[in-house]
C-alpha cells in the first residue's frame, strides 16, 4: 500500500506543477479606433489601452491604462473593396510578448474593420493569450 500512496503522491504533485505552469487563458474582445499609426481602445481582460502600430516591423504594441504590454506581429492583412469611401479589412495578430501581468503571453487575435477616406478606422479585436505563471 505505501508505495501506491507514493506514486498517488508524485501523481498530485507532478498534475499541480502542469496545471501551475500557466495562470491561464485571458480572452481578448473588444474594439478600437485610430488614426496613422496610433489608436485607442478597449478589450475584456485587458482594459483601456492606446496602441501604435510599427509598420517597418510589422508590430502592434497595446499598452493598458497600468502600463502593462502586449506585442503582436501582424500579418495576413486583407483591404476589401471601397464602398462609398469605406474600405474594409482584416489582419491576423500572433501575441509574441508582454510586461506586467501579461509577463511572456502568447496567442492570437482576428482583427477586422474598416478604414474611411479621412484617414480614420476602426475596427473589432477577437482572441487570447496565453498567460504563464509567475515564479513565486
Amino acid at each position: 500500500m505505501q508505495s501506491f500512496n507514493k506514486f498517488k503522491l508524485v501523481t498530485v504533485v507532478v498534475a499541480s506543477l502542469a496545471v501551475a505552469a500557466f495562470a491561464g487563458q485571458v480572452n481578448l474582445t473588444g474594439g478600437f479606433v485610430g488614426c496613422g499609426p496610433d489608436y485607442v481602445g478597449n478589450l475584456t481582460g485587458f482594459g483601456h489601452f492606446t496602441g501604435h502600430f510599427y509598420g517597418s516591423v510589422q508590430t502592434e504594441v497595446l499598452v493598458a491604462s497600468n502600463g502593462d504590454r502586449l506585442y503582436a506581429h501582424t500579418s495576413n492583412f486583407v483591404r476589401g473593396a471601397t464602398v462609398d469611401g469605406v474600405t474594409a479589412y482584416s489582419e491576423h495578430w500572433h501575441f509574441v510578448a508582454g510586461t506586467g501581468r501579461f509577463a511572456n503571453a502568447t496567442g492570437d487575435a482576428t482583427v477586422s474593420g474598416d478604414g474611411y477616406s479621412n484617414g480614420v478606422y476602426e475596427g473589432d479585436i477577437v482572441g487570447s493569450v496565453l498567460v504563464p505563471a509567475r515564479a513565486p
